[in-house]
């Protein structure tokens, strides 16, 4: 169900805790988000490792520019995933910084 004021969207203001990555047959999670870091926080840092993540993935792209099985292109797929959920991001976080605060 949608966060709601008065039957709008209200702005997400912090995480909330999640639990991800999976390590065993079980589906027991190894890591976990913390419940209540400011959401703008969030957003910057989902920025910066995808940053890192699209930097490393155009990387390989260049290396593997070469290799025929492939031609690179599923690195190329990766790299503009990557650069359109940055994009999001970016563009929320931004939104917030100058809405106040308020994702």
């Amino acid at each position: 169900m949608p966060n709601t004021t008065n039957g709008a969207a209200a702005p997400i203001r912090a995480t909330h805790a999640h639990d991800f990555f999976s390590c065993n047959s079980e589906g027991d999670c190894l890591f976990s988000v913390r419940a209540g870091i400011p959401a703008g926080d969030a957003l910057e840092m989902a920025s910066c490792f995808l940053d890192v993540a699209r930097s490393a993935v155009r990387q390989l792209s260049d290396e593997s520019a070469g290799d025929s099985s492939d031609d690179g292109n599923s690195s190329y797929a990766a790299d503009h995933l990557i650069t359109l959920a940055k994009a999001l991001i970016d563009a929320l976080s931004t939104g917030a910084q100058r809405q106040g605060g308020a994702v």
